[in-house]
């Protein structure tokens, strides 16, 4: 009689990770359509000098939210993961994070007010949006620290409906506003700030739920923490100002005409951007916490097969984007079409660099990833001042593309050339407690 053979289930832990990354793209999926119906309301309201008004509202309030984030939100995930996983207390460690992170933009917002203010004229259009940027950027580093908090508990689900739901409440806002008359773009960065004030609240609530983060804790920083944060700081923010202040120097060196034709051009892209963030909101707690060479074998093949797919699409968008530019926010945006091939391409270039990028922090490269990222934005920005005069958005885009080249080959070319490293005794996770102990370089263990 033959032997009846059992077969094991696969493992919960194998599956987490899809269905993790399944609810971040069906998440970041409802904001680019919801995304979609604001960028056309307000392009075909506002025309292109309007709408590159509220886009230099919206890079702003970014801009201050996300440099001032100083590289918390990656730290935090990495440090309250695995402690998260091991039921240890994280209530100081999550108040604290947060005391930073309100500290550092709420003093970067009122600097860049009073330079602003001190020199209006020629700031094209800045001087105008400043003030309800700045309260626009402390709200969304709320939402953003909350966010994380989410994250680290792997509650991508939470994140992904509580922001869906308001990116759905923003477009029916927007919407009813341009039915009624009232859309103008003081109106649109009204109804920014107060749909950005409702979404830090909702995700304060769901962060504080069953994770024992109440009352708040007494300041208290921990050096590891900082140090950690610092060179992440210098990887993200000089990513940040990459992205956001082509914007900013789009409308300075540009004009309004051409602002409007990069703002057109960037939101038409969004859907990549956001589909790589949702990706590494993922990739990041799931792959800084590998130690098993098999494990991360199979991962680098994932590496692989999908930067190849990446790429593919990328090229794919830079067919389909010019059409689609001018169905959908009309004749007078044709222009932007130069500038949307070439993001469209770079952010399929980025697939490689997002997928990657959670090995590179697990071979602890902060330092070699913050230097290269602050010389690529030393090299995006003399680009800008370059081509911008001459090539408008197209050439803004272009810039973008080739800095965004060299960040990608960079992170899959040291990731593959440590594989030794990684398939040898594998690499320990990083859990950073306040008594963790410091590497032989001086960096966070």
């Amino acid at each position: 009689m033959r032997e009846k053979v059992r077969v094991t289930p696969l493992a919960f832990h194998r599956l987490r990770p899809v269905r993790l990354v399944g609810w971040s793209i069906a998440g970041t999926g409802a904001q680019v359509l919801f995304g979609g119906i604001v960028t056309v309301v307000l392009a075909r309201a506002l025309e292109p000098a309007g709408l590159g008004l509220m886009g230099v509202f919206i890079a702003i309030s970014l801009l201050l939210s996300q440099v001032g984030e100083l590289g918390l939100g990656t730290a935090y995930v990495r440090i309250a993961s695995p402690r998260f996983k091991a039921n240890l207390n994280i209530r100081a460690l999550t108040w604290n994070f947060l005391y930073v992170r309100l500290t550092a933009v709420t003093l970067l917002s009122a600097v860049a007010i009073l330079l602003v203010r001190s020199r209006p004229s020629g700031s094209g259009g800045v001087a105008d949006v400043m003030i309800p940027a700045a309260i626009a950027a402390v709200l969304l580093a709320v939402a953003s620290h909350y966010t994380e908090v989410l994250r680290a508990r792997l509650l991508h689900r939470s994140a992904a409906v509580a922001r869906t739901v308001m990116s759905g409440v923003r477009a029916i806002v927007y919407g009813a506003m341009m039915l009624n008359g009232t859309l103008d773009p003081r109106s649109a960065v009204a109804a920014y700030v107060l749909i950005a004030a409702a979404e830090a609240v909702t995700l304060v609530w769901l962060g504080q739920q069953g994770a024992s983060n109440w009352p708040p804790a007494a300041v208290r920083i921990e050096r590891n923490w900082m140090t950690l944060s610092w060179w992440l700081f210098l990887a993200s923010a000089s990513s940040v100002l990459l992205i956001q202040t082509d914007t900013i120097m789009i409308a300075t060196l540009g004009g309004p005409f051409e602002t409007g034709l990069w703002v057109a051009a960037s939101r038409l892209i969004a859907p990549a951007p956001l589909l790589l963030a949702a990706i590494w909101s993922v990739v990041l707690p799931v792959s800084v916490a590998f130690t098993d060479p098999a494990t991360i074998a199979r991962y680098l093949r994932v590496c692989r097969r999908t930067s190849a797919a990446s790429l593919v699409l990328g090229a794919v968008g830079v067919i389909l984007v010019p059409p689609f530019l001018r169905l959908l926010f009309g004749a007078e945006y044709a222009g932007a079409s130069g500038a949307a091939m070439w993001l469209i391409l770079a952010f399929g270039i980025s697939g490689t660099a997002v997928m990657y990028g959670g090995l590179i922090h697990l071979l602890r490269l902060e330092r070699p990833l913050a230097a290269l990222n602050v010389m690529l934005l030393l090299v995006n920005a003399a680009g800008d001042f370059l081509v911008i005069p001459r090539f408008g958005a197209a050439g803004c885009g272009a810039v973008t593309a080739l800095v965004l080249t060299v960040s990608s080959a960079w992170a899959m070319w040291r990731v593959e050339s440590s594989r030794a490293q990684l398939m040898g005794a594998g690499v320990p996770p990083r859990v950073l407690t306040p008594q963790s102990a410091r590497s032989p370089h001086g960096s966070p263990a």
